[in-house]
């Protein structure tokens, strides 16, 4: 995932916008922070943005919190 994030960043990327699930990971459960913290601690000036169940007030702010995401971006389970 850092690895991803980084070619992004050299190619240009404006904002980078990271699930908090995997595959092994479906629907329903936790979000895992640690992909998103990772990416913020490489991503430097870039806004890093938390995807992935990101449908309570609770969640969002762990997803700042705990993972340093700038913003979210909500989905079907926010609906």
């Amino acid at each position: 995932m850092v690895e991803c994030a980084l070619a992004a960043i050299d190619n240009g990327a404006d904002l980078l916008a990271v699930h908090a699930r995997t595959g092994e990971t479906k629907a329903g459960m936790e979000p895992d922070l640690s992909g998103i913290r990772a990416v913020k601690d490489v991503a430097g000036a870039v806004p890093v943005l938390a995807n992935g169940r990101m449908d309570t007030p609770e969640r969002i702010g762990r997803a700042k919190d705990e993972g340093g995401a700038d913003g979210y971006q909500s989905g079907r389970s926010a609906c």
